[in-house]
């Protein structure tokens, strides 16, 4: 069984364990690691968009979501990379951008990898953990 992060509103499987991973960016506000689904050292990165708004971004290579509008380098987080929001292809949450390398058209090969809001994600086991019907009362 792997361990999964949910979208927080409709509890949508969004990515697993095994695709978490650390994609420092230069223009992170601050950083630190924590643990999550179990894996030590996951970097969180704290990051403000133009607007002002500031986001905690795990990073992750593969997350079940709709990639919305075209790709921009407009102040991008992580150089060299254009993003696009992604949001929970069941609720239409947002839930981060989505990160693209070699979108030039010269390009064959893209990279993509994920940053996904971490407070819009919850693990898997706690919602159960709220389902579960104390033995007490049975």
């Amino acid at each position: 069984m792997h361990e999964e992060l949910l979208c927080r509103t409709c509890g949508h499987k969004v990515t697993t364990a095994e695709h978490l991973i650390n994609k420092p960016s230069p223009v992170a506000l601050s950083h630190h690691n924590d643990t999550i689904l179990g894996k030590s050292a996951v970097l969180i990165q704290l990051f403000e968009n133009a607007l002002e708004s500031r986001f905690e971004l795990i990073t992750v290579s593969k997350a079940d979501v709709y990639k919305h509008g075209e790709a921009s380098l407009d102040h991008t987080w992580y150089p060299g990379n254009a993003w696009r929001v992604t949001i929970c292809p069941r609720c239409g949450m947002h839930l981060g951008w989505s990160f693209e390398s070699g979108t030039s058209e010269k390009s064959s090969k893209k990279e993509i990898f994920y940053g996904l809001i971490l407070e819009d994600l919850l693990h898997k086991d706690y919602v159960e953990s709220l389902l579960l019907v104390p033995k007490s009362y049975k």
